[in-house]
């Protein structure tokens, strides 16, 4: 064999190694639970996997309530509890979840009852904004509030915000040593700190 064609069949090897191991992962079952700023997320998820070539992705349910809370989704009857049963039967691999307040006691709700049922769950938590920029507003959660967003400086946004996605994060932890395994994610992940364009 020459060089030529030595070279050649190292090529072709290496391109199909190369091939195989960027073959798309398999489709996951997604169930989604959130508000306004979340519910439009599983159409996107749908279209992204179809043009990544990711076969077998399906939205397995879907609970939208404008400006929720999760306690709101765990609370629900009836025909609009749509999130329970299909995590009673094992169905999702992802549960999808968009609080707008910590605490927010349905998380944990979802949480233990997805685990008990599939403990390979993974549970996302929509890392959205920080509630009205202001701790004053997310905190207590007041309605009469004003709050001027620019006389804020750049320090006192960071303070805050800070403050905020610590909250999230060491929330997820906490679920995260109390069921004993890694399940709880905040997405997306993003820089922790405001930034001027």
């Amino acid at each position: 064999m020459t060089r030529a064609s030595l070279l050649r069949l190292f090529v072709c090897l290496s391109l199909t190694a190369f091939a195989k191991a960027e073959a798309p992962p398999a489709g996951l079952r997604i169930l989604t639970a959130g508000h306004s700023f979340h519910v439009w997320m599983p159409g996107l998820l749908i279209e992204t996997a179809k043009n990544a070539g990711i076969t077998g992705h399906t939205q397995v349910g879907l609970s939208s309530i404008g400006g929720s809370r999760t306690i709101q989704h765990w609370d629900a009857k009836d025909d609009k509890q749509k999130i329970k049963p299909v995590l009673i039967e094992g169905k999702a691999a992802v549960l999808t979840l968009s609080p707008i307040f910590l605490p927010d006691e349905g998380i944990e709700n979802f949480v233990k009852l997805g685990l008990e049922h599939n403990p390979n769950l993974r549970i996302t938590i929509q890392d959205n904004w920080m509630p009205f920029d202001d701790p004053a507003l997310w905190a207590t959660r007041a309605k009469d509030v004003t709050i001027d967003r620019d006389a804020k400086t750049m320090e006192q946004l960071h303070a805050t915000h800070d403050a905020y996605v610590k909250s999230l994060d060491d929330h997820a932890g906490e679920l995260n040593t109390k069921y004993g395994k890694t399940a709880i994610f905040i997405v997306p992940r993003r820089p922790s700190r405001p930034r001027l364009a």
